[in-house]
């Protein structure tokens, strides 16, 4: 019983950092097609793996608390379930499922908490990226339906810098459950070519 209390922590922390690696594999690849596509330069080269490793490394803790956070009777069954979804490839998804049905957990809950972290990992590498190519302003933009909250609609449209978070929402994402997100203003690269 002690070993398997010493291992939930380390199982916790692979898995957590498996499924955040894997969430920032994906968006490096659409960041740099995105950029690519609007300016037509390829900025990998100037890309800096240290702030993101940070980032990448605060996500796996979050979600380490939110994996002990489970009763520990559950944790073998959850390591099952994650492992049999990675070694398949089945989609975060399809794990989702998998998890709603062991543990008759709400579909919407789990759903909701599989949104709100990959979200804030995406969201926070958005800023992270943007800021290290040179772009320190972007706009706002939300996911336009009727869900969105007032006051990030309200900051639709607008214009605002990375350091200067607006004061009553924060940053793109930094809200519980925040769809929207920050497209970044390319004029100061776009200075430089």
């Amino acid at each position: 019983m002690e070993t398997m209390r010493k291992e939930i922590p380390q199982t916790a922390k692979r898995l957590a950092r498996q499924q955040i690696q894997h969430v920032e594999g994906l968006h490096l690849k659409a960041f740099l097609s995105d950029i690519k596509s609007a300016i037509g330069v390829d900025l990998r080269s100037v890309l800096s793996d240290t702030t993101v490793k940070r980032q990448l490394n605060k996500a796996v803790s979050e979600n380490v608390k939110l994996i002990k956070s489970i009763p520990e009777k559950y944790h073998a069954r959850v390591e099952r379930i994650l492992k049999m979804g990675y070694e398949e490839g089945k989609s975060r998804f399809s794990v989702r499922k998998l998890l709603v049905e062991e543990f008759k957990i709400s579909e919407r809950r789990a759903r909701f908490i599989a949104r709100d972290q990959t979200s804030k990992l995406m969201k926070n590498l958005d800023r992270i990226r943007q800021e290290e190519v040179g772009v320190d302003e972007y706009t706002w933009n939300t996911a336009g339906d009727d869900k969105v909250r007032p006051s990030h609609r309200a900051n639709s449209g607008k214009t605002f810098k990375w350091s200067s978070p607006p004061p009553e929402t924060g940053h793109p994402g930094e809200d519980i459950g925040c769809r929207c997100g920050a497209t970044p203003n390319l004029d100061a690269i776009l200075g430089l070519i």
